[in-house]
């Protein structure tokens, strides 16, 4: 993140001031009492609120020259985006610069976090002298973090990554919406053994139908073969009616005819 410009309308001795910021490193200097640990205060107070900065507790930085207590930053971030940060009071809000509606500011918007950003980047001299911030576990965890070569990232963030990651894979707890993949897996896996289970069962069944099912076109081969055997014989008994009511027919005309003659 880099600060572009800041104008400060109100805290401590500094009223309606402010400055545009050039590219590279900027330097404030000056003579005791004129202001330094009160502009670092400021961007403190500016990137984290009041309630998470024990420092901003102690002294307010009310304003003894008049204007509004807060002021406000444009800032770049590493991506290129570019915001307004505006601290009013006991609040803190950030909106994007190309006019976005304002919000209040997330705790962990930024990269590193309170502590680490007072205790390494806005050290006070009293701060220096003691080196007490340094003892902190967050900025121990930068520190070790920066020497691992983990940029950015601080070591307990990567482990609350790691963690979450690992969850994400294998939970051996939870329900079945808040099951891990692996554990999303395992059950789907225990249906597929059931659905195939009953797939074999249905299989047997089949196979003992498919065999009943031969035995039945056997027999009806059978019961075709023996109905048309019945069918020639009765085809044969019909000829034979009709023979002999031919042969009736034929001996009552002969009768006729003997008695005509």
């Amino acid at each position: 993140m880099k600060i572009l410009k800041f104008h400060i309308n109100g805290f401590g001795i500094f009223s309606e001031a402010g400055a545009e910021l050039s590219p590279g490193l900027t330097v404030f200097h000056g003579e005791n009492e004129s202001g330094k640990t009160t502009l670092m205060n400021f961007f403190r107070r500016l990137l984290f609120s009041r309630g998470r900065s024990s420092r901003a507790r102690v002294n307010p930085y009310e304003p003894v020259r008049g204007g509004v207590h807060g002021g406000y930053a444009s800032i770049r971030m590493e991506d290129g985006r570019d915001y307004i940060l505006t601290v009013e009071d006991s609040k803190n809000f950030i909106a994007p610069a190309d006019g976005g509606p304002a919000k209040e500011l997330p705790p962990d918007f930024f990269s590193v976090g309170r502590e680490v950003y007072e205790s390494v980047f806005a050290m006070g001299l009293e701060e220096m002298q003691s080196l007490e911030p340094l003892n902190s576990s967050e900025v121990t965890a930068r520190f070790f973090a920066a020497g691992a070569g983990l940029g950015s990232a601080s070591l307990p963030r990567v482990l609350s990554s790691l963690e979450a990651r690992q969850n994400e894979i294998y939970r051996p707890w939870g329900n079945i919406r808040s099951a891990s993949a692996v554990n999303r897996l395992l059950v789907s896996m225990g249906q597929t053994d059931g659905e195939l289970r009953q797939l074999r069962e249905r299989n047997a069944e089949w196979r003992g139908m498919k065999d009943e099912l031969v035995a039945l076109e056997a027999d009806l081969g059978k019961k075709k073969s023996a109905l048309g055997a019945l069918k020639e014989r009765l085809y044969r008994l019909e000829m034979l009616e009709k023979g002999r009511i031919s042969l009736a027919a034929l001996k009552e005309i002969n009768r006729l005819i003997s008695e005509i003659g």
